[in-house]
């Protein structure tokens, strides 16, 4: 059984929300945010690369649903 998602983390979903303030369109397709395309912030290091959960901002990228979708798919 795995444990609660590091995504929980209520640091994590102010650096979050903080990211998708600061960029409030997706930085590949250029989208804005939408119930049927949410955005989301992305860790550039992933952390199943190693990457950690708290990072600066301008280690995180503004992402919509479907591009992050891609994206994690070929990591």
């Amino acid at each position: 059984m795995r444990g609660p998602s590091p995504y929980a983390d209520p640091a994590w979903r102010r650096l979050s929300a903080l990211k998708r303030k600061q960029t409030p369109y997706c930085e590949i397709c250029g989208t804005t945010n939408s119930l049927e395309n949410p955005l989301t912030a992305d860790h550039i290091q992933p952390l199943s690369k190693g990457g950690a959960l708290l990072v600066p901002l301008h280690a995180l990228r503004t992402l919509c649903r479907r591009c992050h979708g891609k994206i994690t798919r070929h990591r």
